[in-house]
């Protein structure tokens, strides 16, 4: 959440979008504006079907207006995810892929995965893959600040 705040606001004169593209919740107002989000700032993007979606990501990450796009998706191609790689390039954002348990072990363009697991006492976080090496499996409690 610090990190999507961050990126909303971007610099005092040019706030930039977050967009979130099929998230599978409805998302909870109060929560995000207790982390600090400025819900003015938050874009929701709501398509059917897997090519809508990945239109929307890559058309939202290539565009310099986006300081960070979530997409929730649950199939998605090799091809696909280089194509969403070089809009993020492109636009200067963060893209964040949502993705199932189940395809964790498949590989991917991406500089950076991560594998969250709720946990008794938070959250744990498996680095599956980042640049330099991975492996890494931080248990703990993680609070947003």
């Amino acid at each position: 959440m610090p990190a999507l705040r961050r990126l909303a606001l971007g610099e005092p004169d040019q706030p930039r979008w977050l967009t979130w593209v099929a998230p599978p919740h409805e998302v909870h107002a109060p929560a995000l504006l207790q982390a600090g989000l400025p819900l003015a700032r938050l874009l929701l993007v709501r398509v059917p079907g897997n090519r809508e979606r990945l239109w929307a990501a890559e058309q939202a990450l290539s565009s310099s207006s986006c300081g960070a796009v979530l997409v929730w998706l649950a199939e998605v191609d090799d091809r696909a995810l280089r194509r969403l790689k070089l809009a993020a390039a492109e636009g200067r954002g963060l893209g964040i892929l949502l993705r199932p348990w189940s395809v964790r072990a498949t590989a991917s363009p991406a500089p950076l995965r991560l594998l969250l697991e709720p946990t008794v006492h938070g959250l744990a976080v498996e680095i599956l893959k980042r640049r330099g090496g991975g492996g890494e499996r931080i248990d703990g409690v993680l609070n947003g600040a």
